[in-house]
């Protein structure tokens, strides 16, 4: 029996939820928002990836592993969090 990649399989689920809840009346609405969450998943990986990537490639950056700027994105969201409330 051949496995069903488990990213499909949560796809496909997520279909039939929204589709249920919508009477699958509005297939367009469900793409749609189906894009939106892969969408808004895939910024919330990438974005800090990317600024951890450019971080370590500055000339002379004061980083020296992965960890660094990754320490510093938290510490920089806590400051930014604290200032807000």
């Amino acid at each position: 029996m051949d496995e069903i990649d488990p990213v499909i399989n949560k796809r496909e689920q997520s279909m039939h939820t929204l589709g249920h809840l919508t009477r699958h009346r509005h297939e367009h609405i469900t793409h749609g928002l189906l894009g939106c969450l892969a969408s808004f998943v895939h910024d919330a990986v990438s974005n800090p990836t990317e600024v951890v990537k450019q971080r370590l490639q500055m000339l002379h950056s004061p980083y020296r592993s992965v960890w660094d700027p990754r320490a510093a994105c938290i510490a920089d969201l806590r400051y930014l969090l604290i200032e807000l409330n």
